[in-house]
């Protein structure tokens, strides 16, 4: 006997949809916007190695520094966002460490939606 997958609800957060069996875990809505991996865009284990050491070179200390910020960069940050500056391994005097918190919110951005220069 084989079992068919039933329709199940998206795999986001919080997310009402349904998503078809077969579909895979997103609904239309959600597969846009959940994480890639380097691999999955191209950079692999060149990003991965960028990565380090940016966080290295930066002492694994926040460069953003914005409100609520931990202060323990775990993450990269692109300071020339990836959407404008096009997709592929960037200089590394574009990126900076970052912590999760500033990286991810709006608090490290200035009012008209740019960073702050590194420090």
């Amino acid at each position: 006997m084989t079992s068919k997958r039933l329709a199940t609800y998206c795999c986001h957060d919080h997310c009402p949809n349904i998503v078809p069996a077969g579909k895979g875990d997103y609904c239309d809505d959600h597969k846009r916007t959940r994480n890639i991996t380097t691999t999955d865009s191209g950079l692999g284990s060149k990003w991965q190695k960028q990565r380090v050491r940016i966080l290295e070179r930066d002492h694994y200390q926040c460069q953003i520094r914005g409100p609520g910020c931990t202060h323990k960069a775990t993450t990269v940050d692109h300071i020339i966002p990836r959407a404008v500056a096009g997709a592929g391994l960037v200089p590394d005097s574009e990126l900076r460490a970052a912590c999760q918190h500033c990286n991810s919110s709006e608090g490290g951005k200035l009012s008209g939606g740019s960073h702050p220069p590194r420090a």
